[in-house]
């Protein structure tokens, strides 16, 4: 992370980073580049997590799906893909919880606008390591987060990520620290349908952008695929 380089009160400056954010460098870098930044991003998630491991536990799957079909409640008509994917949900969250996970420190604000490649690596910005829950959580966010910000106006999935980018983050990851791909696409699901919700809270203009992109990636894991959908019908 950035060196912390005086206090204030309750305000700390940080040295000064001329360097790009991952988002901007996803944005208008080149293939390569965005495969090496994606990897080393990985690779700084591994190392987070191994660096304040905080017990084993069951994580939270059994809450976390309470909270989000009652959030759906709230919205309006539910429509039927969500339906199907609060459900897949609800039946593989109690088998999730049944297993012993690590617990975590975790970002607390996982996208790619809070982080910054450099020479040296990727540094992190805005990480409130209050929060604790399983990595596949804290992974899952990220690549959520990142599939939003690089989608187009209308909510136009960009398959690279899932095409390419998103392997070269895994495997970052993997170099350094494990971590359940079952869980992690549950955590996956769980975000998605947080942003559907909140993007229907937003109003049908406002949120239309995210709740297309949304919808597109939940029916395509309810079609048992992460192949983005924009080809099929939602």
């Amino acid at each position: 992370m950035p060196r912390p380089i005086a206090l204030s009160g309750s305000t700390i400056v940080y040295e000064f980073i001329h360097e790009p954010t991952l988002l901007e460098l996803l944005r208008r870098g080149t293939m390569e580049q965005k495969r090496r930044a994606m990897r080393e991003t990985g690779e700084w998630f591994a190392r987070f997590h191994e660096l304040d491991m905080r017990g084993s536990g069951s994580g939270d799957f059994v809450q976390k799906h309470a909270t989000i079909a009652e959030r759906f409640a709230t919205t309006g008509r539910v429509p039927g893909v969500a339906v199907q994917a609060l459900d897949e949900l609800g039946r593989s969250a109690e088998q999730l919880s049944s297993r012993r996970s690590d617990i975590v420190a975790v970002h607390g604000d996982a996208k790619p606008a809070n982080f910054m490649v450099t020479d040296d690596g990727v540094l992190a910005v805005d990480v409130d390591g209050h929060f604790s829950n399983v990595r596949e959580m804290d992974l899952a966010q990220f690549l959520v987060q990142t599939d939003i910000a690089l989608a187009g106006p209308f909510g136009n999935a960009e398959d690279r990520l899932s095409d390419e980018l998103e392997p070269e983050f895994l495997a970052g990851y993997a170099m350094h620290a494990t971590m359940a791909r079952g869980a992690l696409d549950w955590w996956k699901t769980y975000f998605w349908l947080s942003f559907w919700t909140t993007a229907r809270q937003q109003g049908a203009l406002r949120g239309l952008r995210v709740s297309r992109l949304c919808r597109r990636r939940v029916s395509s894991k309810i079609a048992g695929t992460d192949i983005p959908a924009k080809s099929r019908r939602a």
